[in-house]
């Protein structure tokens, strides 16, 4: 994400995996207000946009909220979204493959481990925000 202005963030690119098997790629404008996000999002690689609200939570790591948008029928949905920020770099074939295979673990344990991940200085990979493969 790169900051637009004092309180926008625009951003390309951003690996999005639903509880689908599919991998979409959005391109994402936002407006920072307090501990809250509020924009749009744009898939890149369908014809797919919405709109999104979400709360800021372990200093920006996680953020929770809720999504409205037009599905692949055309029909408006909403859902819940869950973001998890992960160490900079980019994420390998292997590493988007396991996104569709794993779940995200529990928010709970996800906030709890935040603060002892920080303080060690450690990067986050999937492998600390993803549960054990079955």
């Amino acid at each position: 994400m790169t900051p637009v202005g004092s309180h926008s963030l625009w951003g390309r690119n951003a690996l999005c995996v639903s509880s689908q098997p599919d991998v979409y790629f959005h391109e994402l404008r936002f407006r920072v207000l307090g501990t809250f996000l509020l924009g749009a999002w744009f898939n890149v690689n369908s014809t797919n946009l919405g709109g999104v609200q979400l709360h800021i939570k372990s200093n920006g790591h996680l953020m929770v909220g809720t999504h409205i948008g037009n599905a692949n029928n055309n029909r408006v949905e909403s859902g819940s979204w869950e973001w998890v920020r992960i160490k900079d770099g980019n994420l390998s074939h292997d590493d988007i493959s396991k996104l569709g295979t794993r779940t995200l673990k529990p928010f709970s344990t996800l906030e709890a481990s935040f603060s002892k991940w920080l303080k060690r200085a450690q990067p986050v990979g999937l492998d600390h925000i993803l549960s054990p493969e079955p």
